[in-house]
């Protein structure tokens, strides 16, 4: 797979460091080395941001958050830092 120089890649997860684990330790290192050739952005827990590796922007969101799927087959989710609709 090839991966143009212009690229963006948004990554969000809740498994990143300072968390401690196995799929902490993967995402990381994925966007570690997707920075080599594409401009990385993260959206992860608290405390995530002061470990990003050279090269990846990284956005703190709290963990906490809810998911439900609407009777028109929209998704709508809320956080505690703001609401989304995906149709």
């Amino acid at each position: 797979m090839t991966i143009k120089p212009d690229s963006r890649i948004l990554l969000i997860t809740r498994n990143l460091p300072p968390l401690v684990g196995g799929m902490e330790r993967l995402n990381w290192h994925m966007a570690e080395e997707l920075a080599k050739v594409a401009e990385v952005r993260i959206i992860g827990p608290a405390g995530s941001a002061a470990l990003a590796p050279p090269g990846v922007v990284v956005r703190e969101a709290p963990l906490k958050a809810s998911c439900s799927i609407a009777g028109s087959g929209s998704i709508y989710a809320e956080s505690t830092v703001g609401r989304a609709r995906y149709s």
